[in-house]
């Protein structure tokens, strides 16, 4: 069943409509451009599922308190710091380069106690720390990429991840 705004629609050709066919087909040819132009990027469906491929756990989300400039590490070696934060638990990153190309992550997680520390890469397998008694943890060797955060708990408490983020 066509709408009225649909070409060949009951009020197509209505001059008291204020869309008619010539409008229609303009919209439809922005609608392409817009598309070519301004698209979604080419890997945003391989980013996407990444994003949400833990969706099914019953997990805390932890925020990023800095800005989003903040984490991106792809040009440059410079160190950088990344705070994510969640109603209990707290994790503080230092990234920097290892120069051979791969990063260094030094962290923090507060309060400390027994977790595991996952970093999950979209190219897949992940890097796995114990903090010690203090909650410090290091992941050296670290390739470049999108990335998330998983800090699996004690049994019974859920896991805290993190939005995903570019290395």
């Amino acid at each position: 069943m066509s709408t009225p705004h649909e070409p060949g629609g009951p009020d197509a050709n209505d001059p008291a409509d204020p869309m008619d066919d010539l409008d229609t087909e303009v919209l439809a040819r922005l609608g392409v451009l817009h598309g070519e132009l301004d698209g979604p990027p080419d890997d945003f469906v391989e980013r996407m599922l990444f994003a949400v491929a833990v969706h099914s756990l019953e997990a805390e989300v932890a925020a990023l308190q800095e800005g989003r400039a903040a984490v991106t590490t792809r040009s440059s070696d410079e160190p950088r710091s990344l705070t994510f934060e969640s109603a209990n638990l707290s994790i503080l990153l230092g990234v920097a380069g290892s120069g051979d190309g791969t990063l260094t992550i030094d962290g923090w997680v507060a309060p400390p106690g027994a977790v595991l520390v996952e970093l999950r890469r979209q190219a897949g397998g992940a890097d796995r720390a114990e903090p010690d008694a203090d909650g410090r943890f290091s992941l050296p060797r670290v390739s470049r990429g999108l990335v998330q955060l998983l800090v699996h708990r004690d049994a019974g408490r859920a896991p805290v991840i993190t939005p995903t983020f570019e290395l």
